[in-house]
């Protein structure tokens, strides 16, 4: 019996390797699971509208012969006009799924971002207590340095006696 237990402990369910595998054998009902759960949002930006018109004149000839001339005169004015409409909208798909994965990520990396400048600065202040301490050793020397060249030089000198 307690073994029993001990192996349903270790033996326990994954959710998200089960949902993984679920989803691995019903690669439809994932789909639409995604896209239900995730839609995939259209947004359309307005644009410019942009009218262009050409005009192209034509002028039609017709030959004229009689016995002793050969003349050309005009019939009509022919005037083509093309009026063209270009709209230029932008429609901009936002892919719900992969943003909240990145956000995830975003959220995840400033977390670790903090706890790095947190070390920082736990760093940072162990390097200035250091420094102050080696500060105030180096002080200590060299008043011990000038004591003892004091000492040396007034044993020179024979002022104090041994």
């Amino acid at each position: 019996m307690k073994y029993l237990l001990i192996i349903l402990l270790f033996a326990s369910c994954n959710p998200l390797k089960k949902a993984q595998q679920t989803f691995d054998a019903n690669k439809p009902a994932a789909a639409e699971y995604c896209a239900d759960r995730f839609p995939v949002k259209d947004s359309l930006i307005k644009g410019d509208t942009l009218v262009t018109t050409d005009t192209v004149y034509f002028k039609e000839y017709e030959n004229v012969v009689t016995v002793d001339t050969f003349r050309t005169m005009p019939i009509t004015n022919t005037r083509y006009i093309t009026k063209t409409i270009r709209i230029t909208d932008t429609i901009i798909r936002r892919d719900n799924a992969r943003e909240q994965v990145l956000e995830a990520r975003l959220k995840n990396t400033q977390q670790v971002l903090e706890n790095n400048n947190t070390v920082l600065e736990k760093w940072r202040s162990d390097y200035y207590g250091m420094k102050d301490k080696r500060d105030k050793w180096r002080i200590r020397f060299f008043i011990l340095l000038g004591l003892t060249i004091a000492y040396v030089g007034l044993r020179v000198k024979k002022l104090i006696p041994f």
